[in-house]
């Protein structure tokens, strides 16, 4: 039988190894002389050391695999990822600073570093990529291997072409090293902000200095850092509501915000209702509307008794068609904000109230009834409760 596939042209045998592990990508090389050096023009390098079983094997790999590559052959996509298994971390960091002197930066469009929670990867303080699009960063201090002390030293980051940047606890030295990290993606449009970690805090005041993300379409905030100023262009909003956000002093206009969903817990319970109106009255266009809170069975929504604000927003007038509230334990306060979503909400299609899972069987009924006799100014609109 022919081996038709070994008769594609290199170019499309590339890009079906790209989506291999380099190390089984290199491993073609068996099949025959037509495969030997396929993997030296790889666009794509992806490794990975829980496919090794020795450290020393993956650090010979990678090594070799760089230094037996066309330097001229350009790299679009590179992934790293290490294992919790491999201790050494010293030895990793150098071989990282040395893969990014070798990378040729400007040519990639695609980088992930990720390393194990109990590790961190240790990056340059000067990272220019001109043509990047996408940066995943997990588990990564933003600081020189050599430096004796993390502060007091410049910090340079340019990525002009970004669209995609995810982050899940990335440490920085100062302030103004995550002021940097956040500017320079002026075109970004896609933010998954996760748990940043800065050895002095940002101070409200510093908010003015962040650039806002014009193009941003998504994004998915789960980091005390971010300040929801530089969101104020975004059309789907995820986030872990924080005190920062609570205790801004002027909340930015979300006019092209469309979706968002919003997680409580159990430290901000106290007097969110009036922070939720005030966010209501900057969403002009919001139409999907989504609150989830996880306490205890001991705890409520509280704050100030419920007082109808004077006037109403825009949104509930003319463009929300979904609210969603999670974890609804039925006191007075919730029951008065679920009460006023209801007969100010004009185009309302769905309302849907997930109980608490501790509260009683009878207790949910008498929930369901209270709501049930709610008046509804929208005609069309269905009341799902669970």
């Amino acid at each position: 039988m022919a081996d038709r596939i070994s008769n594609l042209p290199d170019p499309i045998l590339c890009d079906i190894l790209s989506f291999l592990p380099t190390k089984f990508a290199v491993s073609t090389t068996v099949l025959s002389h037509r495969w030997k050096s396929l993997h030296l023009h790889l666009p794509t390098l992806y490794f990975e050391d829980e496919t090794f079983q020795h450290f020393k094997s993956f650090i010979r790999f990678l090594s070799t695999k760089f230094y037996s590559r066309e330097i001229t052959v350009p790299i679009h996509s590179f992934t790293f990822k290490r294992d919790s298994s491999f201790r050494n971390q010293r030895i990793v960091n150098i071989i990282l600073i040395w893969i990014f002197e070798r990378l040729r930066l400007d040519n990639l469009h695609f980088l992930e570093i990720t390393f194990h929670e109990n590790l961190n990867a240790r990056l340059p303080k000067h990272i220019s990529c001109k043509n990047l699009q996408v940066l995943k960063l997990n588990y990564v201090i933003m600081t020189d291997i050599n430096i004796s002390t993390e502060l007091d030293f410049e910090f340079r980051f340019d990525f002009p072409l970004l669209k995609v940047l995810h982050w899940n606890t990335v440490k920085f030295p100062t302030p103004d090293s995550f002021l940097k990290f956040m500017s320079s993606c002026p075109i970004l449009e896609e933010l998954h902000a996760c748990n940043s970690r800065i050895t002095s805090s940002v101070e409200d005041e510093s908010n003015e200095n962040f650039k806002l993300f014009p193009n941003l379409k998504t994004a998915r905030i789960f980091d005390n850092n971010v300040p929801i100023t530089v969101l104020s262009e975004v059309q789907s909003l995820h986030l872990e509501l924080n005190m920062n956000w609570i205790r801004c002093k002027q909340l930015p206009l979300f006019r092209r915000l469309v979706n968002i969903d919003i997680i409580f817990t159990n430290e901000l319970l106290e007097g969110p209702l009036k922070w939720l109106l005030q966010l209501l009255q900057h969403c002009p266009i919001l139409q999907n509307f989504t609150i989830q809170y996880y306490v205890d069975h001991q705890s409520e929504l509280v704050g100030d008794y419920w007082i109808d604000p004077p006037t109403v927003p825009q949104c509930l007038s003319s463009q929300l068609k979904t609210f969603f509230l999670g974890g609804y334990g039925g006191n007075e306060n919730e029951f008065q904000f679920v009460r006023y979503i209801m007969q100010n909400s004009k185009v309302l299609q769905t309302m849907t109230i997930e109980s608490n899972p501790v509260v009683e069987i009878n207790i949910k009924h008498q929930m369901l009834m209270k709501l049930s006799s709610t008046t509804m100014t929208s005609t069309t609109c269905k009341l799902l409760f669970d």
